[in-house]
């Protein structure tokens, strides 16, 4: 993705929504890895939740399948755990 064709940001809450997202799929360090998810740089990435450059809608709309997904991950590894769990038990 062109950095320069990102344009400037608005005030329309979505730097603090992606940041809300990404701390929630990634962590405390979420910038780098969010960047390798949607395929641009993690310095792009600290432009928009800086207000430097725009969001694009294109961002935005990936943020609800990137959250599922993560949602159907720790599913099936909150499961896994269960199933240890449930084999670890006495009786």
């Amino acid at each position: 993705m062109d950095e320069m064709d990102e344009g400037e940001n608005s005030d329309d809450g979505n730097a603090s929504r992606l940041t809300e997202v990404g701390r929630a799929l990634y962590g405390r360090d979420w910038q780098s890895p969010l960047a390798a998810d949607l395929d641009v740089t993690p310095r792009l990435v600290r432009m928009w939740i800086h207000g430097d450059r725009r969001i694009p809608d294109r961002v935005m709309s990936a943020l609800p399948d990137l959250l599922s997904e993560a949602v159907e991950r720790r599913r099936a590894e909150a499961e896994r755990m269960e199933q240890m769990a449930r084999m670890m038990r006495p009786g």
